[in-house]
Parts: C-alpha cells; sequence; structure tokens
C-alpha cells in the first residue's frame, strides 16, 4: 500500500508537470469547535467547471451549449489548464487554436461564467516563483485577450509543495516568493492592457500537507501582503481510503472553521482520487462518495470544483491499478483510450451518462442546491 501511496502521489505530480512541459514547449496554475456550512445552496460563482485535457467534446461545451443548458446555469467558473491558453502549441487536441475557433473564451464571457486558468508560481522550474512563471501567467492574460474575453481567475498549482520539494525552502520564503509572483503578474504589461489584473486563489494538496502546516502557510502568504481569493483542497482519496486512520472529517471541519474565520473562501475539488480508471461510471461513483464524505464531516463546502486530470484506462483494467496506465488499448476501447479523457462532458441531463456535467448537477442535488439529472 505505501507503494501505491507513493505511485499515485508521484503520478498526480507528473500529470500536473505534463502540463507545463506543454506550456514550455509552445511558450520558448483553529478553533476546536466543529464547523458545518449553512444548507443554502451554492452561489453560482462558487461553482467550478473543468475538462479533462484530451476529451473529445471539450469543444462541444461551446459549439452544443443547449447539451448541457441545466449545468451550466449552475456554474459560475471555467478553469483551463495552462496548455489549453498557450499560443504555440499545436498538434494536440483541444488547443489554444481549436478553444479560439470554437469562440469558448467569448462565450464564457457571453453566458457570464469567469474564466480561470490554473498557474504555476513557485515551481520547480522556477523556484524564485518571479523568472519565468510570471511571463507564462502574462502571456495567457495576452493569449485570453486576442480571444475577445478576460482571464478573471487564477488558480495557484501548489506553490508549496513544489516550494517545499524541489526547490527545499522554507515556509516563509516559499510564501514570500508566491507574494512576488501575484506582485509581478499584477503589474505586468499585459494585465495592465487587460484592463484589470486577475484575482489569485491557491490549491493545495491533502492529507500530503497536515493541516497545522496547512494553517501556517496561508498565515504566511498573509503576512508577506498576500490574501488568497480562496484555497482549494486536492485530497488524495486513495491514501485515504487505505489509511482510515486518518482523522478526515476533523480535519475538514478544523480547516472550515480557519479559512471561515480567516474570511477566505475554502474549497474542494470534487474528482476521483483514482488515475487511472476505466469508466466514467467509475469515476462518477467515486466522486459521489467523496462528495458524501465532505457533505458529512462540513455540509457543502464555500466553493464546489469539478476537475479531472485522470486517464482512461482500457476496460480490460477493471480495478485502478499503476500498471493499467501502460496496459495497452484495444479495439473494444473508445479513440480517446489512454488519454486524459475521464469523464466526458456532455450530456448534462442522460441517466445512463456518467458526465462532468451531470456531476456539477448530482452533486449540487446532494448538497441541496439542484435538481439530479433524470
Amino acid at each position: 500500500m505505501e507503494f501505491l501511496r507513493f505511485h499515485r502521489d508521484n503520478a498526480r505530480l507528473v500529470i500536473r508537470r505534463i502540463s507545463y512541459c506543454w506550456f514550455f514547449a509552445g511558450l520558448f496554475g483553529v478553533s476546536a469547535f466543529a464547523y458545518v456550512s449553512p444548507a443554502m445552496a451554492l452561489e453560482r460563482q462558487d461553482v467550478w467547471l473543468s475538462s479533462d485535457d484530451n476529451t473529445p467534446d471539450m469543444l462541444d461545451l461551446f459549439r452544443q451549449p443547449e447539451r448541457w443548458a441545466r449545468a451550466r446555469e449552475r456554474v459560475g467558473t471555467f478553469k483551463f489548464a495552462p496548455h489549453h491558453v498557450t499560443s504555440r502549441i499545436t498538434g494536440i487536441r483541444n488547443s489554444y487554436t481549436a478553444l479560439k475557433d470554437a469562440d469558448a473564451f467569448a462565450a464564457l464571457q457571453q453566458w457570464g461564467i469567469k474564466i480561470a486558468t490554473e498557474e504555476g508560481a513557485v515551481k520547480e522550474w522556477d523556484c524564485a516563483g518571479t523568472a519565468h512563471a510570471p511571463q507564462a501567467t502574462a502571456s495567457h492574460i495576452a493569449n485570453i485577450a486576442a480571444a475577445n474575453a478576460m482571464l478573471q481567475v487564477v488558480a495557484m498549482d501548489e506553490p508549496f509543495v513544489s516550494g517545499r520539494g524541489p526547490c527545499a525552502l522554507a515556509v516563509d520564503e516559499i510564501a514570500k516568493r508566491t507574494a512576488a509572483y501575484v506582485a509581478a503578474v499584477k503589474a505586468s504589461r499585459e494585465a495592465r492592457a487587460a484592463g484589470a489584473a486577475p484575482e489569485f486563489g491557491d490549491i493545495e494538496p491533502y492529507p500530503s500537507i497536515p493541516v497545522p502546516t496547512l494553517i501556517e502557510w496561508v498565515k504566511a502568504l498573509e503576512a508577506h501582503g498576500f490574501k488568497p481569493a480562496f484555497l482549494h483542497l486536492d485530497i488524495n482519496v486513495h491514501y485515504l481510503d487505505v489509511h482510515p486512520e486518518i482523522p478526515f472529517a476533523g480535519d475538514l471541519r478544523t480547516l472550515a472553521r480557519f479559512f471561515h474565520d480567516a474570511g477566505i473562501p475554502f474549497g474542494v475539488i470534487f474528482w476521483s482520487g483514482y488515475d487511472p480508471l476505466n469508466s466514467d461510471r467509475a469515476y462518477y461513483d467515486h466522486v459521489m462518495d467523496l462528495a458524501g464524505r465532505v457533505k458529512a464531516a462540513i455540509g457543502q463546502p464555500d466553493q464546489a470544483v469539478f476537475q479531472s486530470w485522470v486517464t482512461r484506462s482500457t476496460v480490460a483494467c477493471s480495478r485502478s491499478e499503476p500498471h493499467c496506465a501502460k496496459h495497452p488499448c484495444s479495439p473494444a476501447d473508445p479513440p480517446y483510450c489512454g488519454e486524459k479523457s475521464i469523464p466526458l462532458n456532455l450530456p448534462d441531463d442522460d441517466p445512463a451518462a456518467f458526465t462532468q456535467t451531470r456531476l456539477v448537477r448530482d452533486v449540487l442535488a446532494l448538497f441541496g442546491g439542484a435538481m439530479r439529472a433524470r
């Protein structure tokens, strides 16, 4: 089990690193009392949607919007990966050019849905946080502006993890460099030309970062003059499943209380926590299970983020095992087998289709805010 833990943690890191490799190829994101959120429907602005990188129907979200009309009414922010907004990357599915040609960015703005990107701040390829990362984000601001839209939100991709691990920095130094990254992007020519700089929030993993350390991290950011617009928790569900002794519910309550008192929206990324998977149904079941566990612990979080990085394995692999990611696909598999295409996005209203937009509706229904797909 320990091998699986390290393998999956490394796999998650590799998934994120691959996105940034694509980007650079083209260029040259406590109280002791329990806290339960009020049982009210999440505001639209607090529901985030993101497509897996290589889903064959990502462009259809914008070309066939009627296929997710009900879910779209609930989504307030759409998040893109770095390679989705990097103009010089070609030859991949869901490239910036393809998205621009589908009027994706302009459509989101027309629908009143904020545009977000996931960006590196302090990363192994920029431990300073100011050597390459601000220029990368600034180029994405410019590319989205060229598509007749505006980048409004940046979700920083685990700066604490990269700063503490590959960069071997102390908490305070990582916070200082992260704040410097934010300041550099806000001062960039591209942000000024866009008319307004995006707001910046943070993504960090759990439980690899202990709760007291995560709280220390957020306090260090504020000490350096940067208060995150949100904190999104990336939960390693598989690790929790093989380590039931971890006090998941208690940890969530502690974090929810801390962020409530700090005035920082606390979000949860709803994803399977298992990678690879061989079907959208398997992904759906894992996400609904996570949503139930979150609800039992704290009710609904301040923000709900629907995002996937999961690879579709061959149907011959019935379990989520590391070797399945390398198992050859067969004629029985869809043509997007072996790619990051779990789950498909559309439609949002077919009970037989376990899609990302259906998950938006069904998870929100679980929290008491919408009707389930039926």
